[in-house]
């Protein structure tokens, strides 16, 4: 099944299910080719002008918010097994089944955003969860916002990828 990583990141059935309704979603609005459905994909979900995208979708009852965050998995970033530059952000709208891209930024730059500990409380609204695994936290302005298709090409075209396949 597509996203068996066999580690801690590993999410759930449902969490799963979101993640590949969000990509087949975006690779239908950005007119790009269904994802690899067997296995795991080394975190790369979609190529865009040489630069490969691990798109992160989380299911919630409300649209964004300023003040949401999305949760990375530490491992997803500092395993060498990973291979995306580029993380881009959406949320799935459960009730409308709406998909609403949020936003990116480059791998790189995960490294130096705040982490919550596995074991950790986190508040979420009104309710509290234990972290699973050791996350970032990306908030809004941690991201590049997802205007719309077109300059989301023009931004990833001004990205710059080494020989070493690296975003600099």
């Amino acid at each position: 099944m597509k996203g068996e990583r066999n580690d801690e990141s590993d999410g759930t059935i449902e969490m799963k299910y979101v993640g590949f309704l969000g990509e087949v979603m975006f690779g239908d609005l950005m007119g790009l080719e269904r994802t690899n459905t067997n296995g795991f994909d080394h975190g790369v979900d979609f190529e865009l002008n040489g630069v490969r995208i691990d798109l992160k979708t989380m299911a919630r009852d409300y649209y964004w918010q300023e003040w949401y965050t999305q949760n990375l998995i530490k491992s997803q970033v500092t395993s060498p097994n990973y291979k995306n530059d580029v993380y881009l952000f959406a949320n799935y709208h459960k009730k409308d089944s709406a998909l609403e891209v949020i936003g990116w930024l480059p791998k790189h730059k995960v490294k130096d955003l705040p982490m919550i500990e596995k074991g950790e409380m986190v508040k979420k609204g009104r309710k509290e969860f234990e972290c699973r695994a050791t996350m970032y936290q990306i908030k809004e302005p941690d991201m590049t916002p997802f205007r719309n298709p077109g300059i989301f090409e023009m931004d990833l075209g001004g990205l710059k990828v080494d020989s070493g396949t690296k975003i600099v």
